[in-house]
Formats: structure tokens, C-alpha cells, sequence
């Protein structure tokens, strides 16, 4: 959290340092840690610092470090799913077309199936749309719009119904 604040405050030095501090006070808990539910615990405080991490060293171009950062985070993990479209920018930022549209299409399996991205959809259609292919792009904003503005649609209208509500949302 201190490490957000700093970013925020466009503090980027102090960030990383938070960064670091928390990724070495997760690491050295979670081998001390008594049982295996306190172990799990800082393991996922030490992907969520990497996760931060990563997103620092993106913020400052160093898009290769933030890449690095991402692969340390295994496929096991609680934030694998959410990690994916953001590890896709970094592809796209590299200009690796290809890859972006190969870790983009890991939303369309069955074990992802309820997540919800929709910015994957667009990120899909920009990188068809830098490799050329334009029909390829033009398909996916056209699914875009079939797939998600019914989704969109309903969405808004839950939360308007229910805007003044003082428990809907919990």
C-alpha cells in the first residue's frame, strides 16, 4: 500500500524501495511461517508486491524488468488470471504482436470463461491492427460490441435500480 502511495505522489524512488521492503519482510515470513496457512498468506503478499513491482517498472519503461517481474509470478497463483492482460501491454509495448494475442487468448478457456476483461478484447483488436490484419481486428471490434454492450447494458441497469440502496452491494 505504501508502495502505491508513493506512486501516486509520483514518488517512483520511494515506491521501488517500499517495493523491495516488502518483497523481502513476504519472503522471510513465509519461510518462518508455523503453518501452511500463514505460509500461503505472504506468498500471495509477495506476488502482490511483485505485481507492484512490475507495474512500477512499466511505469518508468523499463518494460523488460516489469516482464521479468510478471514471470516470477507462477501459474498457480490467486493473480495469474489478472496478471495476463497486463503482462500483454508489456508484450505490446516490446512489440511482440504475437505473444500479446497468445496470452490474450488464454481468456477464451473454460477455466477463464467468467472472467471479465473486456480491455482484452480491445488490446486483441490493436495488436491484429499492428500486425496488419485488418479483418482479424475488425472481427474482434465487432464481437466486441455483440459480446460485451448487452453485458455493459445490464450492468448499468442493476446499478442504476439500485443506486440509492444502502445494502445492495454488499
Amino acid at each position: 500500500l505504501e508502495a502505491q502511495i508513493y506512486v501516486a505522489l509520483d514518488d517512483m524512488k520511494s515506491s521501488f524501495k517500499s517495493v523491495d521492503q516488502c518483497l523481502a519482510m513476504a519472503e522471510k515470513n513465509e519461510s518462518n511461517g508455523k503453518t501452511e496457512k500463514i505460509k500461503r498468506y505472504y506468498r500471495m503478499a509477495y506476488e502482490i508486491c511483485l505485481v507492484n513491482k512490475a507495474r512500477n517498472l512499466y511505469k518508468t519503461g523499463d518494460n523488460q524488468g516489469a516482464l521479468d517481474a510478471y514471470n516470477k509470478i507462477p501459474k498457480v497463483s490467486y493473480k495469474w488470471p489478472y496478471i495476463l492482460l497486463e503482462k500483454a501491454w508489456v508484450y505490446y509495448q516490446l512489440g511482440d504482436f504475437n505473444r500479446v494475442l497468445g496470452l490474450l487468448v488464454t481468456y477464451k478457456s473454460p477455466l477463464l470463461d467468467t472472467y471479465f476483461f473486456p480491455e482484452a478484447e480491445y488490446l486483441a483488436a490493436l495488436a491484429y491492427f499492428r500486425l496488419c490484419l485488418f479483418d482479424d481486428s475488425l472481427t474482434i471490434v465487432n464481437q466486441y460490441y455483440q459480446v460485451y454492450r448487452p453485458r455493459f447494458s445490464a450492468l448499468e441497469s442493476v446499478l442504476k435500480k439500485n443506486i440509492n440502496s444502502q445494502n445492495f452491494f454488499f
